[in-house]
């Protein structure tokens, strides 16, 4: 199927206006959640959770019983609900890189703000949050930005101080009151902290609150359940490795219930705290005259494994993970309309769109997603039945397995890229709605898989990928050079000429190499890098990448896409220019040898180590290739 044929058909029929006239543009509160799941509101069912102001929410406005995240992870949902695209288009992948005023651009408060409203927003804003200055960009944005550094902190002024729910709440409602001074209608995005771990650090007022109470107990909190996962999920960061909760519970010892009840009874508390949040700005709302034009929509960043699985965290295409609590509110949706659920498919990309739609501002083609404005007008008609999923964040190798897929209206299609045989997992919601049986190798249902195995590469085809995840692409070969091994050795650039490393040419032709650069914690470098690629004594490629780019955790991506001697040692050399003070940007390394086919190299010298680095080469066949620019709407 041709690339504009597959959008006309995802597009269906019921396509939303561009902008909606309105005598008095309204106000929008958008309420963001952190891990909360789509089951942990009063609305939803819960007879636990105590959620008084969203279940009145629920009642008045419209909720999407299927609402879902299009990446569980907060960093790269929460660019998607900025700007309205699947995370490989606008290529935000992890937590440290920046966004720009191109980035920005498209935003939907980028737009509000051109359109004349007055835009705030306070929390987490989580893109590019490892240093105060790489926000600023972000900043420019928003008339009144108030975001925290990285996750931010419970009780930002220490002990006893107030709760940051608190402080969120009690900002909210100065950005509201200078809006009013503005005469201007106000778009405030609140991004609370709450109930994003540690899970511990409720506000005290509610300690009380749930004491003694059975919680909720997944059906999947079994160890058949966790044994049936994929081997690489059970041996994942979401299985093993969590300080807040798995410290005091691991599969293999006794199955702690009243662990479990305990920890949920911290969550419900962060929760019900957003809930009074909520609570307060209404009533501040009616106090200012306003309530009866402010929009006001909730939902969260993504789900969250609660020991269902036996797992604690998100990542994985599995429901837990992937779905969120949404409702919106207008009160201008006539009386008859008001209460309604919508069981259609709506998606974190969504957001942006609708958004816009809500205050009559054109929704750029840039965006992806569709406006949510004809089912909350009650419209019946045509909408997608499906949707691509992609989770390919990881610290190093073995920490999140990389998923991407398909989920459909009855079925979930998954593909673990990050392992060397591409496992894939099938489940029939309809008949097994916990995931427990992985269809994927059963005959009976080999014409649904390639179905759906078509229907995910037709998404990855039609969906530009401009920063790309090697492992995604069985066009290119990858190699790592940490053979299982974490890197612990940072190679410091100062009083060296250059660092290397030597590996095989795979096939006849480098496509790329990526390596991390440390800093200690500064942002950016006082020099820049010189990457060059080296073979039989000649340069055959070289990149200069600035060193105001650069931060701990900054994953340095040369692309050289050259010719090479097959099967014929590279040489990998770098360059710091000027040279750096000491302790101001290096080159992680292992503590041994782990990669047989190559060395170290400091000052062109061979060292009895590696150093961390992977390398990408096409298959001699390939004709890989991503656009750049994306000027499609993909619903």
């Amino acid at each position: 199927m041709k690339r504009r044929t597959f959008l006309g058909a995802a597009g269906a029929a019921c396509v939303a206006p561009r902008a909606q006239a309105a005598d008095r543009h309204p106000n929008i509160l958008f309420l963001l959640t952190d891990d909360q799941r789509a089951d942990a509101v009063g609305y939803a069912g819960n007879r636990t959770v105590r959620t008084p102001a969203l279940d009145t929410l629920a009642e008045t406005g419209t909720v999407f019983e299927n609402a879902f995240v299009t990446t569980s992870i907060c960093v790269s949902s929460r660019a998607s609900i900025l700007t309205g695209r699947y995370m490989r288009t606008h290529g935000i992948r992890d937590f440290v890189t920046p966004v720009d005023a191109e980035w920005m651009r498209d935003t939907y408060p980028q737009r509000m703000r051109e359109a004349g409203y007055y835009t705030g927003m306070i929390g987490k804003f989580g893109i590019g949050a490892i240093h105060q200055a790489q926000m600023e960009e972000a900043g420019r944005s928003f008339d009144y930005f108030k975001p925290f550094l990285e996750q931010g902190e419970y009780f930002p002024e220490g002990p006893g101080g107030p709760h940051v729910t608190d402080l969120l709440t009690g900002q909210a409602l100065e950005c509201i009151r200078l809006s009013r001074a503005a005469g201007r209608p106000f778009c405030l995005s609140i991004s609370y902290k709450a109930p994003h771990g540690p899970w511990h650090e409720f506000d005290p007022e509610y300690a009380m609150l749930y004491r003694g109470e059975r919680m909720p107990v997944p059906p999947t909190f079994t160890q058949e359940a966790f044994d049936g996962l994929p081997v690489s999920v059970r041996r994942s960061r979401a299985a093993k490795d969590s300080a807040m909760t798995a410290r005091e519970f691991r599969w293999g010892a006794r199955m702690d219930r009243e662990h479990h009840h305990r920890i949920v009874r911290q969550y419900y508390r962060l929760i019900t705290g957003v809930d009074e949040s909520l609570a307060r700005l209404r009533r501040e709302l009616e106090r200012l005259g306003i309530a009866d034009n402010t929009i006001i929509v909730f939902t969260s960043d993504n789900g969250h494994f609660i020991h269902d699985y036996g797992l604690y965290g998100k990542w994985f295409i599995y429901e837990p993970s992937i779905r969120v609590p949404l409702v919106v509110y207008d009160p201008r949706t006539p009386v008859d309309l008001r209460g309604r659920r919508r069981g259609e498919i709506a998606l974190n990309i969504d957001l942006a769109p609708t958004l816009l739609a809500l205050a009559g501002i054109e929704v750029p083609d840039t965006m992806q997603g569709r406006s949510l404005t004809p089912l909350l007008r009650g419209a019946d008609c045509g909408w997608r039945k499906d949707f691509f999923y992609e989770a390919t964040y990881g610290q190093y190798a073995g920490d999140i397995p990389k998923t991407i897929g398909v989920r459909d209206l009855r079925w979930t299609y998954g593909r673990l890229i990050s392992e060397p045989a591409k496992p894939e997992l099938l489940f029939d919601r309809r008949r097994d709605p916990h995931q427990l049986h992985n269809l994927a190798g059963d005959p009976a249902h080999h014409e649904t898989l390639e179905r759906l195995r078509a229907r995910c590469e037709e998404y990855r085809h039609a969906l530009p990928d401009v920063n790309p995840d090697y492992d995604e692409y069985p066009e290119l070969e990858v190699v790592d050079l940490h053979r299982g091994e974490q890197h612990h050795k940072p190679v410091d650039f100062h009083g060296v000429r250059s660092l290397g490393q030597t590996f095989r040419a795979e096939t006849g032709r480098m496509h790329a190499a990526e390596f991390r650069v440390p800093t200690w914690g500064r942002l950016g470098a006082p020099c820049d890098l010189i990457v060059e690629l080296h073979q039989h004594g000649r340069r055959l490629a070289s990149q200069r990448f600035s060193g105001a780019e650069m931060y701990n955790q900054y994953r340095v991506r040369a692309v050289f896409d050259t010719p090479v001697a097959a099967g014929e040692t590279l040489y990998l050399r770098v360059r710091a220019e000027p040279g750096p003070p000491s302790a101001h940007l290096a080159w992680w390394a292992y503590n041994r040898d782990t990669f047989p086919g190559g060395a170290a190299y400091v000052d062109d010298r061979p060292q009895t180590y590696d150093m961390e680095l992977r390398v990408v080469f096409r298959r001699l066949s390939s004709t890989w290739g991503h656009p750049r620019e994306y000027r499609t709407r993909i619903p």
